[in-house]
């Protein structure tokens, strides 16, 4: 019995650290994402400033794929921690749907 919930407890701290860890490198990339826009394009050249936020943004919704992908694959199974964290998804999925380009889609 002990053995047994030694081993859901780890499963749970495992969980909580990969989400953790997630949510680290999420506001991370954002908060460079953010500081980035805030200076000006003329230093480096319009287009170089383009390319460079293009890729921050790809860098931030990479991981938060990344994230949806382990919850929905059963890897983060905790219902709190997935709740906790669901609104915070929606508002950044929100946040790429603003910001997608609809014809680098296709």
């Amino acid at each position: 019995m002990f053995t047994g919930w030694s081993f859901w407890r780890l499963r749970k701290t495992e969980e909580l650290k990969l989400v953790e860890g997630m949510y680290r490198d999420l506001a991370h990339s954002l908060k460079e994402y953010n500081l980035f826009r805030a200076e000006s394009p003329a230093r480096e050249g319009i287009e170089s400033h383009l390319y460079k936020e293009e890729f921050l943004l790809i860098e931030f919704f990479s991981d938060l794929n990344w994230l949806c992908y382990l919850i929905r694959h059963g890897q983060i199974k905790d219902k709190e921690l997935i709740t906790a964290f669901k609104d915070q998804i929606i508002t950044w999925h929100e946040l790429f749907v603003e910001n997608i380009d609809e014809e680098r889609i296709r």
